[in-house]
């Protein structure tokens, strides 16, 4: 066959920009956020004095997991959440303190003299 014809995508996963930092998946999220608090706030969970509170501390909320992780570049907040949750607890590894501090050659000296 020839390949001529067909242009082949170099990406499988695209995400579609709406607005400069929002992307189609955020909207999705912002809408479906709103449509679960709408639900709990006429649920009567919430005191009606407190419902307007309620939105903005959940909107803020929802607008921080949205944002960009520092800690993991190409992230978003929620992800960074989610690896949290989701890392085993039960797995530890030794740390190399001198390296770690910086101090390869006190180690090394360390080891020299016994």
């Amino acid at each position: 066959m020839d390949n001529r014809f067909y242009e082949i995508p170099k990406e499988h996963k695209v995400d579609f920009k709406i607005f400069r930092s929002f992307y189609f998946k955020d909207i999705v999220i912002i809408i479906s956020a709103s449509v679960f608090l709408m639900v709990v706030a006429n649920s009567g969970i919430i005191y009606p004095g407190y419902k307007l509170a309620f939105f903005i501390v959940s909107a803020l909320k929802v607008l921080f997991f949205l944002s960009p992780s520092l800690g993991n570049p190409g992230k978003r907040q929620y992800h960074t959440v989610l690896y949290g949750l989701k890392r085993d607890n039960t797995v530890y590894s030794a740390l190399d303190h001198n390296k770690e501090w910086g101090h390869e050659q006190i180690g090394q000296k360390a080891k020299e003299v016994s």
